[in-house]
């Protein structure tokens, strides 16, 4: 696994990243949430040939300051959305405890983790968990807008803005991890503590995610950023990413988008089950659900995500596309001025510190040349030379 030559200007080492205890570069640290997200220079974590609990114990070393700080914002955020300590404990223990019995090595890395990063368990299940956490007090935040197609050879290439609050904006990290006991070796980003979230395996299968709400989400399933893990871990082809989604007992709505050599799929996940969605030629999703089926109990994730008129943009955008050039043609798609639809999302730092959400994150991905390109920001104001592209 391997960054692209002359690509790479936005990563430091592991080391050098986390020597300044939280602190990346000129963003990071206490003000980080007064900072663009562009300017965020994340750490990249290297984790070797392992068994999981090694790579567990590896990762919590590693990350361990940025780990800290992951919890203690993931806590001040739940404490500002008005959700009690008691229900954010309950809910990431009722979480792990059902990842363990869904899959038990991931629960044992996850433990490992918390461990070497001298954390709790439960404390670590506030960001794995994070998700399941807001799904039990029925909050939910603006994020993600995603495109996903087949290439003119017929394998799977999509990209993604992730959407997150700008004062988590310093909280991800890239990671290359090597197969080993339990997985096939993945590239991609997470945020600190998690084991997954969007990324390219060594079979070429890929994962992105966009949170939904329903009103029957509830706190005790399986973590959805377990369920991308997992797929990245073990999916060597489009049906086995189908198959284990679809195993996960989860408690949190949201959409898996999966691009693979053999194809791309769209798995909308809800109280009353999931569907996927047809893809022909290029698709989009963002924050609502789209099948008839899961319509019972859905609402929009808030009243500022705009989620129907982002889709709407893209799927203006991709009207009539019966396959694309490129990941990088799907990533240009994204962009979007302010007088339109966010797509790009940029910060309002004027605002209240928990009501600043932006594109933290902007990717792209290939299925046939098992590539990731990531760049911190909006698509909107990266350059060429910005983007970091990691091989599985």
């Amino acid at each position: 696994m391997s960054a692209v030559p002359g690509e790479s200007a936005s990563t430091s080492s592991a080391g050098a990243g986390l020597g300044a205890a939280g602190g990346l570069g000129a963003a990071g640290g206490a003000d980080a949430d007064s900072t663009s997200p562009d300017l965020i220079r994340p750490v990249s974590l290297s984790l070797l040939q392992a068994t999981a609990q090694e790579r567990g114990r590896r990762r919590g070393e590693e990350l361990r300051s940025l780990i800290r700080a992951a919890v203690d914002g993931y806590t001040a955020f739940f404490d500002a959305r008005g959700i009690p300590r008691q229900m954010q404990a309950s809910s990431a223990a009722a979480s792990l405890e059902a990842l363990h019995d869904w899959d038990a090595l991931q629960h044992a890395e996850v433990l490992a983790v918390a461990e070497a990063a001298q954390v709790t368990p439960q404390e670590l299940g506030l960001v794995v968990a994070r998700t399941e956490v807001l799904a039990a007090a029925g909050a939910a935040e603006a994020e993600c807008s995603t495109l996903a197609g087949l290439s003119q050879t017929g394998s799977g290439v999509g990209a993604q803005t992730w959407d997150w609050q700008v004062a988590l904006a310093h909280l991800w990290h890239i990671h290359h991890v090597e197969a080993g006991e339990g997985t096939l070796g993945h590239v991609g980003f997470a945020e600190a503590g998690m084991l997954g979230k969007i990324g390219m395996n060594a079979a070429g299968v890929g994962v992105m995610l966009n949170i939904l709400a329903n009103d029957g989400d509830r706190s005790g399933g399986v973590p959805v950023h377990a369920v991308l893990a997992a797929v990245l871990n073990r999916a060597t082809s489009l049906d086995e990413a189908r198959e284990i989604i679809r195993s996960a007992a989860t408690s949190a709505s949201s959409t898996i988008t999966v691009v693979a050599p053999d194809g791309v799929c769209m798995v909308e996940i809800g109280p009353h089950g999931s569907v996927e969605l047809p893809v022909t030629g290029v698709a989009a999703h963002t924050n609502h659900f789209v099948a008839d089926e899961l319509q019972a109990g859905a609402r929009e994730l808030s009243a500022v995500t705009r989620s129907h008129e982002r889709l709407a943009l893209l799927q203006e955008r991709i009207g009539g596309m019966s396959a694309t050039g490129s990941a990088d043609e799907l990533a240009a798609l994204l962009c979007t001025s302010p007088t339109e639809a966010p797509v790009s999302l940029l910060p309002d730092l004027q605002k209240p510190r928990w009501e600043r959400p932006a594109t933290l994150v902007s990717v792209r991905m290939d299925a046939a040349s098992r590539s990731v390109g990531l760049v911190a920001g909006s698509p909107a104001k990266a350059e060429a030379d910005d983007w970091v592209t990691l091989t599985a």
